[in-house]
C-alpha cells in the first residue's frame, strides 16, 4: 500500500513510473527532468534526505516533489480507483 495517493509522472525521455511514497520519490528524482536545478526540483531532493534522515515529515517531502513535478509537467492524469468509485456510490446512497 502506498504511504500517498499514487501519482502518475512521465520524464523528459517518456518513461513513466507510480511515485507513492519516498523511495519511489527518491526514484523518480533520478529520472530526466526538464530542469534538474530549478529551485523547486533542488528543494523536493533537499526535503526528502531530510526526510529519510528524520529532520522532516513525509508529507512535506512528497508535497515538495509534487510542486516540482508540476511545474516541470511531468505529472499526468490519472483516474480513481475501482475502490474510490464504490466508496462513491455509498456515500451518495447513505446521503438519500
Amino acid at each position: 500500500m502506498s504511504e500517498f495517493l499514487p501519482l502518475k509522472v512521465k520524464f523528459v525521455d517518456g518513461k513513466g513510473m507510480i511515485v507513492g511514497c519516498l523511495t519511489d520519490v527518491e526514484l523518480a528524482l533520478e529520472g530526466q527532468w526538464r530542469n534538474p536545478e530549478a529551485h523547486a526540483y533542488r528543494e523536493a531532493l533537499r526535503l526528502v534526505k531530510a526526510a529519510k534522515n528524520g529532520e522532516c515529515r513525509p508529507a512535506v517531502a512528497f508535497a515538495a516533489f509534487v510542486t516540482a513535478a508540476g511545474q516541470q509537467r511531468l505529472l499526468q492524469p490519472t483516474s480513481p480507483s475501482a475502490a474510490l468509485g464504490i466508496f462513491d456510490i455509498m456515500a451518495a446512497s447513505i446521503k438519500q
